[in-house]
């Protein structure tokens, strides 16, 4: 069984999962939206968060450039909607599976382990 089947088959192990990567993107997200990277979204008129959870992290791009449409592309699941962003959206599907939304860039954050 794989790691996102076993997610699927219990709802409390999606819960910590996500609580986590949330957690996670809130840090990230912090110095994305600093003055340092701003260069980065220079020209970006749409962004895609491939596996972007709960919207943390494009809820935080939403809010920092307001001309900046984002799109969470995640497994279609309960999400408690962030309300107030009206250039932020939630399209349920598999990255695995499914063709990922067409983005001026896309994001995808990734935590690489070395043992």
């Amino acid at each position: 069984m794989s790691f996102w089947d076993a997610m699927a088959r219990e709802p409390s192990l999606m819960q910590t999962f996500y609580g986590a990567m949330s957690g996670d993107s809130k840090l990230v997200a912090r110095v994305l939206v600093s003055d340092c990277c701003k260069e980065l979204f220079r020209g970006v008129g749409s962004l895609v968060d491939v596996g972007g959870g709960t919207g943390t992290m494009a809820a935080a791009i939403a809010r920092a450039y307001p001309d900046i449409n984002c799109t969470v592309f995640e497994l279609p699941q309960d999400q408690e909607a962030i309300i107030g962003l009206p250039n932020l959206q939630f399209v349920g599907g598999n990255m695995f599976q499914e063709n990922i939304p067409h983005g001026d860039a896309l994001l995808l954050k990734v935590n690489s382990i070395n043992s």
